[in-house]
């Protein structure tokens, strides 16, 4: 049995203390938390989503693709490619105009 000492708290319950107590001996893994059956490589189909979280990840889908539209543009541009930077700002107004 490892030595310790005992604390009586403030209402009186005893308590064993054991300074010599460490961390488990392996880094926590998912299947601690999952279950050994659980691959992380298998699509998650059967996983309850709320429809909250599906439409706000689908505007933030929306929101990334003009920010990437957007980056495009301003490199289009700083290399003069101009016809393709027409294409690519008619493509973000299009984007804004689907996004609330």
């Amino acid at each position: 049995a490892p030595q310790g000492r005992e604390i009586v708290t403030a209402n009186g319950i005893r308590v064993a203390v054991h300074p010599l107590m460490k961390a488990p001996a392996r880094l926590f893994q998912l299947s601690d938390w999952y279950g050994d059956d659980w691959d992380h490589k298998k699509p998650a189909d059967d996983l309850w989503v709320s429809p909250w979280a599906k439409a706000h990840y689908k505007l933030r889908q929306q929101e990334i693709e003009i920010e990437q539209c957007e980056f495009l543009l301003q490199q289009a541009v700083k290399a003069e490619e101009y016809a393709e930077a027409g294409g690519l700002q008619a493509r973000a107004e299009r984007l804004r105009s689907q996004h609330p």
